[in-house]
């Protein structure tokens, strides 16, 4: 069976200009740059190309430490999307000027993930480490927005901001965002000395999180790091439009992975496992042939993960069991669901794409309708067709159309709100 990454996660500096007190790559105000082990520009070119090699549909989330600050981020960019490569940035914000924000656009960055803590700027710019952060972060949104940039909003749930997360919410949603995520914290970097929330209190977000899908039209608001979310939705309704096009369990190693500022290649950002080197290796060879990827391929989970009846369609937090010292294939024990002995696994849409390719085209699609398909994301782009067709061929239909693909998608899909204005 082939896997190919709808997602690749790079860090491509390790310096930043923030201090944040959970950054997982530890950065600082001096790394950077070859001087410090960092890839150069040529071997960076090369790998964007050996990605699209692989899939010219993936997207590839470019971070650091502050990816802005990398002085070939531009050329970088623009040799990504020239490729066909979703180019996505995630940044803390602060150095996205309109005329940075400019020359992104220009460049084919796709979306900008910007990361605010709290609207109270004493408690996020003590988050963030630097007076100012939260005024500038936000002057970075809304000049990613004014540049024509998708730009979401990106927040980590801790014991001090779990209670504000219904007001960013909002407040993401008057501001355009397209999407509000809630990363999950895995206490890894400087992260690994902070009192992580509880299980239950996970699950209380999560809770949060599934009953707030058709508050915001034209925002999504998506959990990650958290495929416990998928386990949330089916508890709700087995029969959850999501449940068939939102890809919410752990893809490390199988359709996503990550690459840090000295070319280690591993299965997520937040596991130092080593599956090779982009200097000294080809990412198309690393990818393929890795045996570091293998065990994520064909995962034999232990601990309560490995009797879960949710364990293919969730699958639990690798990082964070790794992070806890269970081992990659340990259980998750920020998962607050306790399995009653050895559970008959749960199949469906997403499990199928995951480990069967998600290849089951076999309906003719209107010109249009296969048009909007391609417009879609290749990461979501197999599952939503997966759900499209089998939704179809239940009722009968041949030949799918714009009003088959609406009939089977999640509110709010196909209805984006206008920015406000300036």
């Amino acid at each position: 069976m082939s896997f190919v990454p709808y997602a690749v996660s790079w860090n491509i500096t390790g310096f930043c200009n923030l201090a944040c007190k959970h950054c997982y790559i530890d950065a600082d105000h001096h790394g950077g740059g070859a001087s410090n082990g960092e890839l150069s520009r040529d071997e960076m070119m090369k790998i964007v190309s050996d990605i699209a090699r692989l899939n010219p549909g993936t997207v590839l989330i470019l971070t650091g430490g502050e990816p802005l600050a990398h002085k070939d981020i531009f050329d970088l960019c623009k040799k990504a999307s020239s490729l066909g490569l979703m180019v996505v940035l995630g940044t803390n914000g602060t150095l996205l000027t309109p005329d940075v924000a400019k020359r992104l656009k220009d460049s084919g960055v796709a979306g900008i993930g910007v990361s605010i803590d709290s609207l109270d700027e004493k408690t996020h710019d003590g988050f963030r480490g630097l007076p100012g952060a939260l005024k500038s972060s936000i002057a970075g949104l809304v000049a990613a927005r004014d540049a024509g940039i998708e730009i979401q909003v990106q927040t980590t749930p801790t014991r001090f901001n779990l209670d504000e997360l219904p007001a960013i919410a909002d407040w993401a949603h008057k501001l355009g965002a397209h999407a509000f995520n809630i990363f999950f914290l895995v206490c890894t970097g400087r992260g690994q000395t902070m009192t992580d929330i509880t299980p239950h209190e996970y699950e209380r977000v999560l809770q949060w999180s599934a009953g707030v899908q058709d508050k915001y039209p034209g925002m999504l608001v998506r959990p990650k790091c958290a495929p416990h979310f998928k386990r949330i939705l089916h508890a709700e309704n087995e029969n959850h439009p999501l449940l068939s096009t939102y890809i919410s369990a752990c893809r490390a190693g199988t359709q996503y992975c990550r690459i840090d500022p000295r070319g280690v290649v591993t299965p997520c950002p937040y596991m130092d496992v080593p599956a090779g080197n982009v200097k000294t290796q080809d990412f198309v060879e690393i990818w393929n042939n890795s045996p570091a990827f293998e065990k994520y391929r064909t995962p034999v989970y232990e601990g309560k993960c490995g009797l879960c009846r949710y364990r293919l369609l969730c699958g639990g937090c690798r990082a964070r069991a790794y992070a806890n010292q269970q081992g990659e294939m340990g259980e998750d024990a920020y998962c607050a669901y306790e399995p009653q002995g050895m559970e008959v696994a749960l199949e469906n849409i997403d499990t199928v794409s995951k480990y069967g390719g998600g290849n089951e085209t076999t309906l003719a699609w209107a010109p249009e309708a296969e048009a909007t398909i391609a417009k879609i994301p290749f990461f979501a782009r197999a599952i939503v067709r997966l759900a499209v067709e089998r939704h179809a061929r239940g009722r009968g239909i041949a030949i799918i159309t714009m009003e088959t693909i609406k009939a089977c998608s999640p509110s709010g899909r196909f209805k984006r709100p206008l920015p406000p204005p300036n």
